[in-house]
């Protein structure tokens, strides 16, 4: 892990992992992570992730651009208000 850093958006609640939307108001918190070969690494993240989310990139608190995975479609389950899936 580079560093603990925050981006604006919200997480929701999909069960057993959480779901990021950047439109929504709010701040999400999770660590930064520097890629060794980020080529072989997103090839198969994307096709782990499938239809269901999207790789896009953020601006970080401090850190620069950085890739995120969002969901595709808006979600319907609860949005997690503290913005840390790990709280």
């Amino acid at each position: 892990m580079v560093a603990r850093t925050h981006v604006a958006g919200a997480l929701f609640d999909m069960g057993n992992y959480p779901g990021f939307r950047r439109e929504f108001s709010g701040t999400v918190f999770g660590e930064l992570y520097e890629l060794r070969d980020p080529v072989s690494l997103f090839a198969l993240l994307d096709a782990y992730e499938g239809e269901e989310y999207r790789r896009i990139a953020v601006e970080t608190a401090g850190h620069g651009l950085a890739w995120i995975y969002e969901l595709a479609d808006l979600p319907v389950t609860p949005r997690i208000q503290s913005g840390d899936y790990s709280a």
